[in-house]
């Protein structure tokens, strides 16, 4: 018996329905490589994506700015799927959102600790010149109730960080180093508040 050798067009014929038939039976673990292959190639995804926009554009020559009706037309179109999907999907979106925010955290964590390892003098010079403040504007006549109660408050923001998956800080109401205005480290002055709305707030004092 003979066999009929295949052409290149032939071959890749097969290959390709080789393919969408084990995409078919393997629906989870196609997805999952899908995954790894953005995560790995998304710049190389990206750029393909632009020489393909561009050379569609330049097929289709000029064309004409959208009217303002169409364009509130899409823009409402648009909103009405967004609303239909939180309304359907609302686990599933939740579960992109998560991962996107953990995704963001993550490169902020990363950038941030490069940065303190490149930066080790300086972040030394500001740990001490904080904790220096910090000695400065603790009175004396501090009670051990007083310290204890101030304990617990950075024991409540380590709990906090651990529970809820994010940075908390133990932030003075009026800031140890304000520029118009100078708190105490004292119990009354202390607020456990997420780490984010501590670093917008700085040493600002709102009153």
């Amino acid at each position: 018996m003979t066999r009929t050798r295949m052409s290149a067009e032939e071959h890749k014929e097969a290959r390709r329905a080789a393919r969408d038939k084990w995409r078919a039976a393997n629906p989870e673990k196609d997805r999952a490589a899908k995954e790894r292959w953005l995560e790995k190639n998304r710049d190389v995804r990206n750029a393909r994506l632009k020489e393909a926009y561009a050379e569609k554009k330049q097929a289709a020559g000029p064309t004409l700015k959208a009217p303002a009706q169409t364009r509130d037309e899409l823009l409402r179109k648009k909103r009405e799927y967004a609303r239909e999907q939180r309304r359907t999907r609302p686990q599933e979106l939740a579960a992109i959102r998560k991962k996107t925010v953990a995704k963001h955290r993550q490169a902020r964590n990363a950038a941030s600790a490069a940065w303190r390892k490149k930066n080790a003098g300086k972040v030394l010079a500001l740990t001490r010149k904080r904790q220096l403040a910090k000695r400065m504007r603790t009175p004396a006549w501090l009670t051990p109730d007083d310290f204890w109660m101030m304990e617990q408050a950075y024991e409540l923001a380590a709990l906090r960080t651990k529970m809820l998956g994010f940075a908390w800080h133990v932030d003075h109401k009026i800031p140890l180093r304000g520029k118009t205005v100078s708190g105490l480290h004292v119990p009354t002055n202390l607020q456990v508040i997420p780490g984010a709305d501590n670093s917008r707030k700085g040493n600002a004092y709102h009153g």
